[in-house]
């Protein structure tokens, strides 16, 4: 790709003979310096789709240079590597088809033209691919698998060599799978559920490339239509800060690491390919949080480091030209995933780079920052209801007989405060239709296993507790508990030195719980902020 480029820039043939050149050696069987990619027997299709992109996208950069015999060949053979053929085609299954310049919604909702699209079918290629078994969109190998292969088809369409019907088949197929992807696999943030480790292998080894080429080719901007596209790079801007000097996330999950990597085949390229998949109003933000933060302190090298393609991707997304802006008023410091039942509080960021963050998601949270990392159990209520105390620095989410106050604005006396109340009145909402569980009561019965209870009441018989003394500027993430009357409230905030103490004052049959400038009113089995 990158001697592809380089014929691109300067018009010299020697650039797209060198680019044939190791082609003809990966179709040979030379694989790359990480050895499970390659076009001859790659680590599965979670490589393959990759593996097999690269080459399609070398193919499309000399396409005007090589012979027209080469490039038939060679085409035919991408095509029998992505898209098939000779294999009985499974039966028609209806998926979801473009309407209004959105996919529809539902799954498998909508229907094929020609009634020809299918669904999941078995085969040998990659279309069709078993080899490591069969994944879900919650699975790191999906995105990469399909991502790689629909961009990888986008390539060789309508060219010499290639059949239209095998192609055509493939289009819908691998369409309707990134919608799958996009809905199942993520939040609606971005917050990918197999884990963090894993939403950056399946984004950054397929799956963004094929959401861009969908939009610049064929003119299919998914990312218009869904968030959690548009917040694949964009949520890195909240999560991603250095503790001790080092990048560093809350990651959770799979392959989940202390450090933010960037140098692997696997998990590096997040910006030189992402930039585009972010909406333009949050861009300069972004590219703030990169130089400040990411690129910190070292030439800048557009994210591509030691790979040639991503060299390509820079050059093809990076914001060239455009003023970075810090995230203040443009990136929340509060990100609520109300989908995936995840939310991050960033204490601000500094020209240092180095500033507190604290994620929590199914019981788990993470804390980061200041040299420190920690993982206390802090379990939120239902994101039945989510409102905006302070656009973007303070939330109250409202659930059941619980609720969480997440303040990052410095307002109730630390970087990032979070209370979560329990013994309130409950407040679900009566519960919403739900057409694929009714699908699975349907088919596979109702079963033995009784509902899971409801989230108790943990706090309302337990004494008062903390915080603990912290010497002046010690870092700590410090926790204490208070009681209003049958209600509970556990506080836990970030800061450096002592936590600010939260007190209590009964107000006839009402109670108000005050941190800082911050106060929380219980009253009548509710909370509001005042």
């Amino acid at each position: 790709m990158g001697h592809g480029l380089l014929w691109q820039l300067t018009g010299e043939r020697r650039h797209a003979e060198l680019a044939r050149q190791a082609v003809d050696l990966a179709r040979a069987g030379l694989r790359d310096r990480d050895q499970r990619y390659a076009w001859v027997r790659p680590g599965g299709k979670l490589r393959a789709g990759y593996s097999y992109w690269a080459i399609a996208a070398a193919y499309d950069l000399c396409y005007d240079a090589w012979p027209e015999d080469y490039r038939r060949t060679l085409a035919a053979d991408i095509q029998g590597k992505v898209c098939g053929g000779g294999i009985p085609a499974p039966s028609p299954e209806e998926v979801a088809r473009l309407v209004g310049g959105a996919v529809t919604d539902a799954p498998g909702a909508g229907s094929d033209d020609d009634d020809k699209a299918l669904a999941e079918p078995v085969g040998g290629d990659l279309l069709f691919a078993t080899m490591g078994g069969q994944h879900s969109p919650m699975s790191n190998h999906y995105g990469a698998w399909i991502g790689g292969g629909g961009a990888a088809r986008l390539a060789i369409r309508g060219d010499p060599g290639t059949d239209d019907a095998l192609t055509a088949r493939a289009a819908r197929i691998f369409l309707a799978r990134a919608k799958r992807c996009l809905d199942v696999g993520f939040g609606a943030r971005g917050f990918f559920f197999e884990g963090h480790h894993g939403g950056r292998i399946s984004t950054n080894t397929g799956f963004a490339f094929y959401l861009n080429a969908l939009r610049s080719v064929e003119g299919l901007d998914l990312v218009a239509h869904d968030e959690a596209a548009q917040w694949l790079l964009a949520k890195w801007t909240v999560e991603l800060t250095r503790t001790g000097g080092a990048l560093s996330a809350p990651e959770r999950g799979i392959y989940a690491h202390n450090t933010w990597t960037r140098d692997g085949q696997s998990f590096g390229g997040d910006f030189a390919h992402g930039f585009s998949l972010v909406p333009d109003a949050l861009k300069p933000a972004v590219l703030w949080h990169y130089r400040q933060v990411v690129q910190r302190g070292a030439p800048d090298d557009y994210d591509a480091r030691r790979w040639p393609h991503r060299a390509v991707d820079a050059f093809i997304h990076w914001p060239i030209g455009l003023e970075p802006k810090h995230p203040d008023g443009v990136i929340p410091r509060v990100l609520v995933d109300a989908k995936a039942g995840y939310l991050v509080l960033r204490g601000g960021w500094s020209e240092q780079g180095e500033d507190p963050v604290l994620a929590i998601q199914a019981g788990k949270g993470i804390a980061i920052g200041w040299g420190e990392r920690q993982q206390p159990n802090i379990t939120l209520p239902p994101f039945a209801t989510v409102t905006d105390i302070a656009p973007g620095q303070a939330t109250l989410i409202r659930g059941g007989t619980r609720a969480a106050f997440a303040d990052a604005s410095g307002a109730a006396g630390a970087p990032i405060a979070l209370a979560v109340i329990s013994g309130l009145a409950d407040a679900a909402p009566p519960a919403a239709a739900d057409p694929l569980q009714d699908k699975l009561r349907a088919r596979f019965g109702t079963g033995s296993k009784p509902p899971p209870p409801k989230l108790g009441d943990r706090f309302e018989k337990k004494p008062d507790v903390g915080p603990d003394p912290v010497p002046a500027d010690t870092p700590a993430l410090s926790r204490q508990v208070r009681r209003a009357g049958e209600v509970g409230v556990e506080i836990w905030t970030m800061q450096r030195g002592p936590a600010p103490n939260a007190t209590v004052e009964p107000d006839g049959a009402a109670f108000r719980i005050r941190l800082g400038t911050r106060t929380l009113l219980i009253a009548d089995g509710n909370v509001r902020v005042e």
